[in-house]
């Protein structure tokens, strides 16, 4: 079990030790008639959004904005490829660190559904949109990797190739979402308009709770009305900043993209990279310049509930047959055991139910209890 901090500790013992005791009394008991088993779950809430910035004190800057204050500060990012709707084939793809999601206050797993903060949506763009989540350890930079299928812009990305004529997820990424009926609504300039994306594949990537992860967000809008205008989302200022380029090192935010007369159907076709990143300079009192780095700025809700138990609510592994001991001493024996997840600040019910012998419904063995809590990753009652 992990360590956690708990509100209610009574509470919170008594149900422990429910589950310690129907531990060992499948361990120890012979049954002597089938039992079926009843699982339930139930959060407090909605699986809620979680807002991700960078490090603290850092800017959050539009993804496509120019500040002149000649001979003052003049500084500028230019991100806006993906959403500009003269290039009708867009990509996004970002490091997140591992130290950004837990100071966020994000628990490790099944990643669930990514938000974006959009200032200004001019037009309504159509389309599709795949997003692809990718775990890199401690890796911090995009690199660059010759061996990726697809050659450019594939060879500096993390999350997608291209083999043959489809782009697909490179070898560790998950393919979470996938839809053709994706649209991104008009937003009045100035507004902090949260446009969020359930994820909807079934494919579930799970966060380790200690790994940089990689997010990469496809779009294509073959049906685009060409009037030279972009959406524009914030971004955030990261830390610690990407060193400035080198042949095989590149930051932290990659963006590809496609002019709207190539191929102009083909939702796999990617032609041109760049890396964003902010720019300034100043006359006063003497010329100098730098650099400072930037990701876009994304919320993320993570999946809570029941992932595994045993025994469960689906056949075979529902009915606990007579006679038998379940201890763990084979894989049709496995030790009694629930995992789930939680999020902090969401309080939680837990039902389990034990009935029988069959064709009895009688519950035989059951526990209920809520708990809220303020910091956790994973339990494994076992």
């Amino acid at each position: 079990m992990t360590l956690i901090t708990i509100i209610n500790y009574h509470t919170f013992m008594q149900l422990r030790g429910s589950f310690m005791n129907f531990q060992s009394l499948l361990r120890s008991i012979i049954l002597c008639s089938a039992l079926l088993l009843l699982l339930g779950w139930q959060g407090a809430e909605a699986q809620k959004m979680t807002p991700i910035p960078g490090y603290s004190g850092g800017l959050m800057w539009p993804n496509d904005y120019y500040e002149g204050n000649y001979p003052g500060l003049t500084r500028y990012l230019y991100g806006y490829y993906p959403y500009y709707d003269y290039y009708t084939r867009g990509y996004d793809e970002f490091i997140v660190t591992a130290a950004d999601l837990k100071k966020a206050g994000l628990c490790s797993g099944p990643l669930a559904g990514l938000g974006m903060q959009f200032i200004h949506v001019p037009k309504e763009y159509q389309g599709s949109m795949r997003i692809f989540i990718k775990s890199i350890g401690n890796k911090y930079l995009h690199e660059y990797n010759y061996r990726i299928p697809g050659g450019r812009p594939y060879y500096y990305t993390y999350c997608i190739q291209r083999n043959g004529n489809k782009i697909e997820a490179q070898t560790g990424a998950v393919e979470v979402m996938n839809t053709s009926t994706w649209s991104l609504p008009l937003v009045a300039q100035g507004d902090t308009t949260w446009v969020d994306y359930w994820f909807n594949t079934g494919d579930d990537f799970v966060w380790d709770g200690t790994s940089n992860i990689v997010i990469g967000m496809l779009n294509c809008r073959p049906q685009e009305t060409i009037q030279y205008q972009n959406a524009i989302y914030m971004a955030t200022e990261i830390n610690p900043p990407a060193p400035g380029r080198s042949y095989y090192s590149y930051p932290a935010w990659l963006q590809a993209y496609s002019y709207y007369y190539y191929s102009p159907t083909d939702c796999n076709y990617l032609m041109y990279n760049t890396f964003p990143y902010m720019y300034w300079y100043q006359y006063n009192p003497n010329y100098d310049y730098g650099y400072r780095w930037f990701r876009p700025y994304i919320r993320l809700a993570v999946k809570s509930g029941v992932v595994q138990s045993f025994p469960d609510d689906i056949d075979p592994r529902r009915i606990l047959r007579a006679g038998d001991v379940y201890k763990g001493q084979d894989a049709n024996h496995p030790k009694p055991s629930l995992t789930f997840y939680e999020q902090p600040g969401q309080q939680y019910t837990v039902t389990y139910n034990i009935i029988g012998p069959l064709p009895s419904t009688d519950t035989v063995y059951g526990i209920m209890g809520w708990f809220a809590i303020i910091y956790v990753y994973r339990h494994e009652f076992r």
